[in-house]
């Protein structure tokens, strides 16, 4: 049968309850009281077990609760040290969560306030292992300057969030900034107006790269393209196919396609003049669909000729003959001509002159561009 005892020593403050049970259990036993023999600690709950006696909740004479200490320095302070968690009602409301010891060493801590520029805002700090010197993992502010998210290790800051966000710095100027290295070009960078730039801070369009595009397959539009533009006036990123000369150094993703195969000489080279031109497909490997590539000539000095790309042919006109029978002549007049057939003879003559000043099929204008 289990017995109930209560114990009252008034000498020491301390009231004794306790149940005594069978001898097959385990026996409990609490002291409430006093906390007699302790220099802040007015009211205790203690273990007071064979074996154990140990005090498990202690209120000291500010108000400050302990479970597992005797002198909590906190309105509410669990665990000792610097193990456990702690809530304190000071100016700064804070509550930490600490689980290794070590001074300064909480590893959650929360406040209403603090003592910087941004006085008064909301404190979260999560703190690893190595805080040592004001550096948590990650925090959350809030204040008279604006609130923050900071996310970071082994103090840099790799994570900033305010007004803006920035990734990889901490002083983002748009809205969102993702940055390699600290003081570096921005990798990505989201304007205000909520366009996107990769390698510029001041993206025009939409979507503005600075460098070239790649798909799974390779480039997007490679520096060499050359298209049928409609537009009067060469659109950014492209130039006119007017045989200008260039700078090597000017373009030099355009060089490095092109090279000189349109003319150039030195430092410079030609992009291609196709004004009036009709383009045709280089006959390589030879098909015999141009019978004379092997004839081609340079479009400017420096060009390609032959069979290559930037060599040009002249106009011209497949070789045939037109002829006419004319039989039985017997106008006197015309067989006194000298060199004329005579009456009654037959052979051929040449047809009148006929058509324009060129060749050329049904055809509508448009600007050749090159991109660059």
């Amino acid at each position: 049968m289990k017995r109930f005892l209560i114990g009252i020593c008034l000498g020491f403050g301390i009231w004794s309850l306790g149940f005594a049970p069978s001898a097959e259990a385990v026996e409990h036993k609490w002291e409430v009281g006093q906390g007699t023999g302790l220099t802040t600690t007015e009211f205790v709950v203690k273990d007071a077990r064979v074996g154990i006696n140990a005090i498990r909740l202690a209120v000291d004479a500010g108000g400050n609760v302990g479970i597992g200490t005797t002198e909590p320095s906190a309105k509410l302070q669990i665990g000792s040290g610097s193990t456990g968690i702690t809530i304190n009602n000071s100016s700064y409301n804070i509550i930490g969560l600490n689980t290794a010891n070590g001074a300064d060493n909480s590893r959650l801590f929360i406040t209403g306030g603090h003592n910087e520029s941004w006085a008064n805002g909301a404190v979260v700090e999560l703190r690893g292992n190595e805080y040592a010197s004001g550096t948590p993992d990650i925090e959350i502010r809030g204040g008279s300057n604006g609130g923050n998210v900071i996310l970071q290790t082994n103090g840099t800051k790799i994570l900033l969030v305010d007004s803006n966000i920035g990734i990889g710095t901490t002083n983002p100027t748009g809205k969102l900034q993702v940055t390699t290295l600290e003081g570096a070009a921005p990798s990505i960078f989201v304007k205000s107006d909520g366009n996107v730039g990769i390698g510029t801070t001041g993206p025009t369009a939409t979507l503005q790269v600075n460098g070239r595009i790649k798909d799974k397959t390779g480039f997007v539009l490679p520096a060499g393209t050359i298209v049928a533009f409609g537009g009067a006036t060469t659109p950014e990123g492209w130039l006119m196919c007017d045989g200008t000369s260039y700078l090597q150094s000017t373009y030099p993703d355009l060089y490095l396609a092109i090279g000189k195969a349109f003319g150039g000489d030195g430092s410079n080279f030609n992009v291609p003049d196709f004004r009036g031109r009709f383009l045709r497909g280089v006959d390589f490997p030879a098909t015999g669909r141009d019978p004379e590539s092997g004839s081609r000539t340079f479009e400017a000095s420096g060009g390609n000729t032959g069979n290559n790309v930037g060599s040009v042919q002249l106009d011209d006109f497949k070789s045939h003959v037109h002829t006419t029978t004319p039989t039985n002549f017997f106008n006197t007049a015309y067989a006194q001509i000298p060199g004329a057939y005579g009456a009654g003879s037959s052979g051929t003559q040449p047809t009148s002159a006929t058509g324009g000043i060129e060749t050329r099929p049904v055809n509508a204008y448009v600007n050749y561009i090159i991109k660059y």
